[in-house]
């Protein structure tokens, strides 16, 4: 059965899978750079005197590295009950838009404490993203690009660190959360494009959205009958 869908699966398009791939990949980007954030900021914020008026001692900065993966468990946690409840596309827009919010707090962080939560509420965020997108990309994919998106789709957390490392460099820290949101800002602004899972609307019984979304994915020519059977 795999080897005859694999054959059958060569005439389907792949643009309108790697368009939702790459705006899949944009808020993971923005889980890597979330995790740059941590280390760039810290030295600054352990720094007396630094500008921003924020000042960490030891056991702050302890805290403030240290809790966010917890933190980050609890998102990937919540996830696996949001990804079925409310279907994988709604799941990244709300997991983006909590990372845009700690970020956006973040950035106008006045005290320790505002700083501690627009952090955790981005890393909470990040995990949130890490499900529904390997899901809709498993969901989407024809079979011989599975590997290959869900490879990238990891890679694009290690380019987010690299990327706000980077810009961390030659830009403040103070500017770095709105570096770190960047990506799932990009990604909002084209996610009317990103399509609902075939395979979690079959699930919940939408079996003709279900068909038309996996028609749209594959192209007008293409018999998807065979794959929704």
């Amino acid at each position: 059965m795999e080897i005859t869908m694999l054959k059958h699966q060569e005439s389907a398009s792949r643009t309108k899978i790697w368009v939702t791939a790459v705006l899949c990949m944009l808020p993971n980007m923005s889980f890597g750079a979330m995790l740059a954030f941590i280390a760039v900021a810290l030295p600054y914020y352990t720094t007396v005197n630094n500008a921003s008026g924020i000042y960490m001692d030891d056991e702050m900065s302890s805290w403030f590295v240290s809790l966010n993966q917890p933190i980050r468990m609890s998102g990937t946690l919540a996830a696996t009950y949001l990804n079925d409840k409310l279907g994988r596309k709604k799941s990244i827009f709300l997991s983006s838009m909590v990372m845009i919010c700690g970020g956006v707090m973040a950035y106008f962080a006045n005290s320790y404490a505002m700083l501690m939560l627009g952090s955790q509420l981005a890393g909470f965020g990040s995990g949130l993203v890490v499900t529904p997108t390997y899901s809709l990309l498993n969901d989407v994919s024809i079979i011989k690009l599975r590997g290959t998106l869900g490879s990238l789709n990891t890679l694009t957390v290690n380019s987010g660190y690299l990327y706000g490392l980077v810009l961390g460099i030659f830009i403040s820290v103070a500017y770095l959360p709105l570096i770190m949101i960047a990506p799932a800002l990009l990604f909002l602004a084209f996610y009317w494009l990103l399509p609902e899972s075939p395979v979690w609307l079959a699930s919940k019984g939408n079996t003709e959205e279900a068909t038309n979304v996996l028609q749209n994915l594959r192209g007008s020519r293409y018999n998807v009958d065979p794959e929704v059977k």
